[in-house]
């Protein structure tokens, strides 16, 4: 996936805009991170969100709500409740300061929460 989306990148970016990669793109990429053995995935996913953000004036894409959750399910996963609670912190930030509307919170964001929350505490 991270090299089908890296591709797609170089290839818009080189002039072909009917290969912009979308969020499902992104998205794609860090629920397979998530899903992997890998150990640093969540700072793998978290990188790539913050990448979107570095690269959004650029590419005309900026991270919504969705890529959030993919980004702080990451962290849930791997019990890391302070993790996605930061990301969360810097989805509100950007919905309230930047008025980014596709980052308006919603209910999975605080289910998301709870879940590592959870796992956090089951890990202890």
């Amino acid at each position: 996936i991270e090299t089908l989306v890296r591709d797609l990148q170089r290839l818009y970016r080189a002039g072909d805009h009917s290969l912009k990669p979308t969020e499902a793109c992104y998205v794609g990429w860090i629920v397979a991170l998530q899903r992997s053995k890998i150990s640093d995935a969540p700072e793998q996913a978290e990188r790539i969100l913050m990448q979107v953000w570095k690269d959004a004036e650029h590419d005309d894409f900026y991270p919504s709500s969705v890529l959030y959750n993919a980004s702080m399910n990451a962290w849930a996963r791997r019990g890391h409740a302070e993790r996605a609670q930061i990301l969360l912190h810097h989805m509100f930030r950007a919905y309230l300061e930047v008025s980014y509307e596709t980052c308006l919170p919603a209910r999975p964001f605080i289910s998301t929460l709870i879940f590592a929350l959870i796992i956090a505490a089951l890990v202890v």
